[in-house]
Formats: structure tokens, C-alpha cells, sequence
């Protein structure tokens, strides 16, 4: 469950917590968007709780809230939305989550349904140099880390040798791990690089990837990371942006092009596996 909302976030919890500061006497918008107006009126609350007033939602704010902020579940009316605002066949989108996440974008102890990926964490870490580390230190310190956290941090395409240079068999991993690895891996590579680790995760219902984040419309990977926490409309959200931004696949959607969309939304070396898949998923419904 949701534990913290800030300024930056973008989510169906920022606009429950907007409506509960209304319903308070507080007057922000309440256009699921926390900017300033909302931080002012987060901390006015707090003071009047006697709640320290930092204008962050954290646990105690928001129980003083009453909020519920449990994740919430696609509806048909959230599926009919998307297919209006995305101009294609409603059970196209529906066929996504068959394909990528057909438990649901919720795991059972509430957080969303993730796949870490150490080929992204080895090119995503690069990104977040410290201040005044060079290029060639911050690789450095990335192959550091690579030598002893092969399962989080992997150059994309290697696979691993039978043993190291002094002899030692060296344990293999695949690409991905196992599903119930994912958080203790994200969280690991989150103590190196807490951006590139969010971005390195495909998230929800919709597997969007976290290196998304800004082509999508949100703030930071953190923020990100949170929307992604609150509702699978949230996660449809993304969903929705991430059509829109990479180019020829809304129409690929529209025309139901099975190749075209498993290469622009999956990548080129996925065509073969995604696309008879999305078919199959679709003609199911």
C-alpha cells in the first residue's frame, strides 16, 4: 500500500487526498496533480493536526486523512476510457494485460507486479553520475559493483562464463530471475542507484518500463515508482502515455498489426514471441 505522496506526484492518490483536503475546509485543486497549492494545503493540515507541516503525505497524514488508499483494479469503464482516448478496439487493450500481466497488476501483500532487468540497471546506472565523477569513474564503479551482483547488474546480450579467473565456478542466473526474487533484486540495486534501479523494473498491469518515466508525463522515477503503487489505473495511465509517445504505435494498435505492435511496444527481438500471443489474447475475448 501506498506510504508516502509528495510534491511531483501524479496519481489517483494525490486526487483522494486532494478531495479529503477539500472535504476538510481546505481549498486545493483537486486535479490528481500535487503541485505547490497542494503542498500548501498538505501542510495547513498538518498544523492543524499538530502534524509536523513538511507538505509531504506521509503515514501519519494520511491516516489523519482517512484515507484508503489499498490498490484499486480496472474496471470496464477504465478499459473503455483508454481504448476512447487511444482510438482502438477495447479488447486490444484488454489482450496487454493477458500477455503481461494476467495475475493482475498487484501482487498479494499490495505492491505492483514488477520484472527487474540487470541489462537495464548496467546501461541505466551510467546516468546518475555523483557530482564531479567522470565517465570512465562511474563505469568503473559500475563493473565494481557488476563483479559480485551479476543478478542485478549485467551488460545486455553477455551471458555468464563457467568460472572466474582464479578457477571458481561461478553461479549462473538468467536473464531475469525468479519471480519471487524481483523486489529483494530491485531493492538491492536500489542501494546503488535508487533512480536506475526504478527504471531498470517493468511495472503493473502493463509492464511499462521506468526509464519512461518523463516521455510519459511524470517528475521523477520516484514519482513514477509511486503512481505505479497507487491503482492499476494508474498503471493504465502509463500505459495510455507510452502508446502515445512511441511513434506508429497507436496506429498499430488501431489497425491490430500483431508484428508491428510486439516490436515497437516489446522490442524487435520479442516480435517472434509477442505477437501470437497479443493475437491469441485478443481473439479470447
Amino acid at each position: 500500500m501506498l506510504a508516502l505522496i509528495r510534491e511531483g506526484d501524479m496519481s489517483t492518490a494525490v486526487f483522494k487526498m486532494q478531495n479529503a483536503l477539500r472535504a476538510n475546509g481546505f481549498a486545493v485543486g483537486a486535479d490528481g496533480r500535487f503541485g505547490p497549492g497542494t503542498t500548501q494545503g498538505v501542510a495547513d493540515f498538518q498544523r492543524k493536526m499538530g502534524l509536523t507541516p513538511d507538505g509531504i503525505a506521509g503515514p501519519a497524514t494520511i491516516q489523519a486523512l482517512r484515507l484508503d488508499l489499498s490498490p484499486t483494479t480496472l474496471t470496464m469503464a477504465d478499459y473503455e476510457y483508454a481504448a476512447q482516448r487511444l482510438g482502438c478496439d477495447v479488447n486490444v487493450i484488454r489482450a496487454f494485460t493477458k500477455v503481461e500481466a494476467p495475475r493482475g497488476g498487484f501482487n498479494p501483500d499490495g505492491t505492483p507486479v514488477i520484472l527487474f532487468e540487470r541489462h537495464y540497471f548496467y546501461k541505466q546506472f551510467m546516468l546518475y553520475r555523483k557530482p564531479g565523477q567522470s565517465i570512465a569513474d562511474r563505469a568503473a564503479e559500475r563493473d565494481a559493483i557488476m563483479q559480485d551482483n551479476r543478478d542485478i547488474c549485467w551488460p545486455s546480450g553477455l551471458s555468464f562464463a563457467k568460472v572466474d579467473k582464479a578457477g571458481r565456478a561461478i553461479p549462473a542466473f538468467d536473464r531475469y530471475g525468479p519471480a519471487y526474487q524481483q523486489y529483494t533484486r530491485l531493492n538491492r540495486a536500489r542501494k546503488f542507484s535508487d533512480s536506475a534501479a526504478l527504471e531498470s523494473a517493468s511495472w503493473g498491469k502493463f509492464q511499462i518500463m521506468g526509464e519512461n518515466w518523463s516521455r510519459i508525463g511524470w517528475s521523477s522515477a520516484q514519482a513514477f515508482y509511486r503512481a505505479m503503487c497507487a491503482s492499476e489505473r494508474d498503471q493504465l495511465d502509463a500505459f495510455i502515455g507510452f502508446i502515445g509517445s512511441k511513434p506508429g504505435l497507436k496506429e498499430a494498435l488501431r489497425s491490430k498489426n500483431w508484428r508491428h505492435i510486439a516490436m515497437l511496444y516489446n522490442g524487435t527481438g520479442q516480435v517472434d514471441y509477442y505477437a501470437p500471443r497479443l493475437e491469441a489474447a485478443y481473439q479470447s475475448f
